[in-house]
């Protein structure tokens, strides 16, 4: 079988990744394998893979794309000494660095240890006048235990000078002078309640008493490998299925069980850096409708020529997404029809921010957004992160697992928009928010929700103490927010 691990995954300039041909095709057969409930699932994890990604190569294969002379002259073409000899030169460096930081430390600590050595000279001279028990009969094992703990307390005392004058790490001086580590801490802190145990049984044989069940931690793989989770992460998984009721553990034991299975990692594109801060303008949210985010991204469609404008219009305070449309171009008269469709159905918000684009400042909005009452703030010029929220909320929709790179056409991309409109706002637990959707937290239940929640948390607390440390608390409710507030401004989905 081949080595999936064995072919180079490299990146492109956008810091989108590229996958060998070979890399896809072994990924299919391993697709076309798996039967059991579950199995493709753990495939797309275990590889940091998206549903997009198999289904796109299994599109192409369908269509005779990956042919084997194809395959043959990929194999022969690919530049295999571009990202692997970067990365080993780069390893081969920080490996001299490294060594040469070791030589330094040994220069100093062989000058130590040549002291600690003929301290010891005397000790074993003292150990070596005589046989443990004399011919007369007489017991001389008292004589050896203080030559013993004389030389551990000469060892003890030359690791703490390697640790003060050589700058070695405590581990590497126990391991360069056979004294064990924790031999060292108890006696240097003067240790006094550590009794030794005649057979001790290794850390990872021990039964921990607020350990899950098997049946616990086999129903959270279970959960993670369902196939309506797929594209979701583990934090999703577990705050979806804490609200349904079919876990009772914390966040942190989820995401134990789940690394134990290697069903953990990123899956979503890079981006790229953003422009440096500025002054910057300041807007507060202290409750829903208080201020709304607007801006207008571009979405990709079958050609190169062909894009669609999405227009998006959100609630900062509760990241609910109050309106939206996809359109061929910027036009400001359908921006004021947005906003009065809007206004209609949540009311005006006090302030309106958006960027400098024309359509913000067009003087037919403009001329509405002061007719209808909301003061207007603007970012800086290309200042993306005066315009945070709106931005953050573009990429948790571009990086979906389930966006497409290219729609068919504008009525593809209204449709899965829509979908995942209402996904995003009544389903996903947002980390900002307390992990409460938008949409509860835009009509005013997240209170109530927390509530619930909390009763929940104790009453897992009244049933298994022993797993917790203390009373678990449910993550706090939404806190005031804003534009430039404060340095500090979470912009994740």
């Amino acid at each position: 079988m081949t080595d999936i691990d064995s072919f180079p995954i490299g990146r492109g300039p956008t810091g989108r990744r590229s996958f060998p041909i070979a890399f896809r095709i072994e990924v299919l057969r391993r697709w076309d394998e798996c039967t059991e409930h579950g199995a493709k699932t753990r495939l797309l994890r275990e590889l940091n893979l998206s549903k997009n990604h198999v289904t796109a190569w299994l599109r192409a294969r369908e269509s005779g794309q990956y042919t084997q002379a194809m395959v043959a002259a990929a194999e022969k073409s690919r530049n295999w000494m571009d990202s692997r000899d970067r990365a080993e030169l780069a390893r081969l460096r920080r490996e001299n660095t490294r060594l040469k930081a070791q030589v330094e430390q040994a220069e100093t600590a062989q000058e130590i240890l040549g002291k600690a050595f003929e301290a010891l000279a005397g000790d074993h001279q003292a150990l070596e006048r005589g046989p443990i028990c004399d011919p007369t009969g007489v017991d001389e094992r008292e004589r050896v235990r203080a030559v013993a703990r004389a030389r551990e307390a000469v060892l003890i005392d030359t690791v703490g000078v390697l640790v003060r004058d050589a700058a070695m790490p405590v581990t590497a001086a126990c391991a360069l002078l056979g004294v064990p580590r924790s031999s060292y801490y108890r006696r240097t802190r003067g240790y006094r309640h550590y009794v030794p145990v005649t057979e001790p049984v290794p850390h990872v044989q021990r039964r921990q008493p607020a350990a899950l069940s098997d049946d616990e931690r086999a129903r959270i793989v279970e959960l993670i490998l369902a196939e309506e989770n797929t594209d979701l992460s583990v934090v999703q998984v577990y705050w979806r299925s804490f609200d349904a009721g079919f876990v009772a553990c914390s966040e942190s034991t989820f995401y134990r069980v789940a690394r134990a299975q290697n069903l953990t990692g990123d899956r979503r594109r890079t981006r790229r850096a953003t422009a440096a801060a500025r002054r910057a303008p300041v807007a507060r949210a202290g409750r829903a409708g208080q201020l709304w985010s607007w801006d207008i991204t571009m979405l990709h469609g079958p050609r190169k020529q062909d894009r669609y404008l999405l227009y998006l219009v959100m609630d900062v305070f509760s990241r609910f997404p109050v309106a939206w449309r996809i359109e061929y171009a910027e036009v400001p008269e359908l921006a004021v029809q947005m906003f009065a469709e809007a206004f209609e159905a949540f009311g005006v918000p006090e302030v309106v921010h958006a960027d400098n684009g024309p359509s913000m400042r067009s003087h037919a909005l403009i001329a509405a957004l002061d007719e209808a009452g909301a003061c207007r703030t603007y970012s800086r010029p290309r200042v993306s992160d005066d315009n945070p929220f709106s931005e953050s909320l573009f990429k948790t929709i571009k990086y979906d697992l389930s966006c497409p790179l290219r729609f068919d056409d504008i009525d593809h991309a209204r449709r899965w928009t829509e979908t995942f409109m209402t996904r995003y706002a009544l389903e996903h637990r947002h980390s900002a928010l307390g992990r409460h959707t938008p949409a509860s937290v835009f009509l005013g239940l997240d209170t109530e929700e927390h509530r619930r929640r909390q009763h929940r948390l104790d009453q897992i607390w009244a049933e298994h103490p022993e797993r917790f440390r203390g009373r678990p608390l449910a993550p706090h409710p939404p806190q005031p927010t804003g534009i430039n507030i404060n340095q500090n401004l979470s912009q994740t989905g």
